[in-house]
């Protein structure tokens, strides 16, 4: 089976994207992949189990700490951490595990205007991803 297109639609808090899944060239079936955005505005914030993009405004007024629940609480999940204030050059993003490490550190710092980071959980350890 092939992938051959997504669509992406828009729902209040969420991503939408239709894919249509192809089987020898035939339509095999359509499916929809949601992805829950989360606006964070919080010097603190703990990631809940549906969460999935994080747009941290935060750093328009200050630092801001994210911390992940344990590995075996994310299992096969990936999490993306965006800098939509902007201005995590000067109020940087810190993302902290509950269980201890990521990515063998401590914690992840995002420092870059409007950079972000992705995690992927092995159900062992976070992986930075694409």
């Amino acid at each position: 089976m092939a992938i051959d297109a997504f669509k992406e639609l828009r729902r209040k808090g969420s991503v939408v994207q239709e894919m249509n899944i192809y089987d020898n060239g035939q339509l095999a079936k359509r499916a929809m992949v949601e992805d829950v955005v989360t606006m964070v505005t919080t010097i603190l914030y703990t990631v809940i189990s549906t969460d999935h993009i994080l747009l941290v405004t935060r750093t328009l007024t200050s630092a801001c700490v994210i911390t992940i629940p344990e590995t075996e609480v994310y299992i096969n999940r990936k999490i993306v951490i965006v800098d939509a204030g902007y201005n995590a050059n000067v109020n940087k993003i810190i993302i902290t595990n509950a269980s201890g490490d990521i990515l063998n550190d401590a914690s992840l710092e995002i420092v870059g205007d409007g950079d972000s980071v992705s995690l992927i959980c092995d159900g062992t350890n976070f992986h930075q991803g694409a």
